[in-house]
């Protein structure tokens, strides 16, 4: 039986504040140690198969990033833990783009090869003065992501772990809160200080060949309007110049993505689940179920809550 395309493995009732402090917060990722080497028949196959792309790709750097390797779910007042391992970017970037190892999903569960990266939705302060401000700014920022067959998506991406993660008594965290700074300020080419409040609102697993593998989602309220994060807004290899704004509710989403659709265009399949996840942490579960169902009519994809995978187990 065919799995789900789009996975929400860690839903949330409400959005988790993310602060500066990573021991801290409601959602919580350890780094631990415990990474199972490669034999060395695949560690030299992996190895070249990334020299060779980088051949092509001069830029490309064998980064520290995240896998994701267990999900602690809390109560209603608990924390919530999620578990990583510490690999070079370049197993994902080859258990990824090479199609020779796209089936190998029992090897991908041995070694806990799905990466864990961060995808954020930007949300802005009203445009129009006068207007009165909600608590959660109304409007939704997209980009239309020309590296990825120009999908619509979020920002932000993986996560440096030189740069992100910081060892409290003798734990080591993921700085979410950091990783985000790290990642989507220079994206969008907005300054750190315009980013008021960081919100998770979930894990999101993407079974799609080639983009296979987890994201920590969140909700990033910034405080500028959709028309001042334009105007910043740079051109590049990743990104076209013009954003996408739409209101931040579900139905509204939801007529963006119809017209999308009808012009030929795609959400990207990790937009899409960031998307249900912060519709259930912000207006609930049957408004997320609803919003799952009515986008499997709008394009096709399917949306589940839970992990209907064997990765985990």
């Amino acid at each position: 039986m065919e799995q789900p395309e789009i996975q929400i493995w860690l839903p949330l009732d409400k959005p988790a504040y993310i602060g500066p402090s990573p021991n801290k917060n409601d959602v919580k990722v350890e780094i631990r140690d415990d990474v199972l080497p490669f034999p060395q028949n695949l560690e030299s196959t992996v190895q070249r198969v990334w020299e060779k792309a980088k051949k092509n790709k001069p830029k490309l750097t064998d980064n520290p990033v995240s896998f994701l390797t267990g999900i602690q779910p809390g109560d209603n007042e608990g924390e919530h833990i999620v578990y990583v391992n510490e690999r070079g970017y370049r197993e994902a970037f080859v258990f990824n783009r090479d199609p020779d190892f796209h089936d190998m999903t029992d090897f991908l569960k041995h070694y806990r090869l799905l990466h864990l990266s961060t995808h954020g939705h930007i949300v802005t302060k009203p445009d129009t003065e006068g207007r009165k401000t909600l608590i959660i700014p109304p409007v939704l920022l997209y980009g239309t992501k020309r590296n990825q067959a120009n999908q619509v998506s979020g920002f932000s991406g993986f996560p440096n772990l030189d740069e992100d993660s910081t060892v409290v008594d003798g734990v080591r965290y993921l700085d979410m809160y950091q990783t985000i700074l790290n990642r989507l300020c220079p994206e969008l080419n907005l300054p750190e200080e315009a980013v008021q409040n960081v919100y998770c609102v979930g894990v999101v697993y993407v079974g799609r060949k080639g983009l296979r593998g987890t994201d920590l989602d969140f909700v990033v309220e910034v405080d500028d309007s959709s028309e001042d994060v334009q105007k910043r807004f740079r051109e590049s290899h990743q990104f076209e110049r013009e954003l996408h704004g739409v209101k931040f509710d579900p139905l509204s989403l939801l007529t963006y993505s119809q017209d999308l659709s009808r012009r030929d265009g795609e959400m990207s399949p990790y937009a899409m689940g960031c998307a249900t996840a912060w519709v259930n942490a912000f207006f609930g579960r049957d408004q997320a179920e609803y919003f799952a169902r009515e986008i499997k009519n709008i394009n096709g994809a399917e949306i589940t809550f839970g992990n209907s995978t064997n990765y985990l187990k």
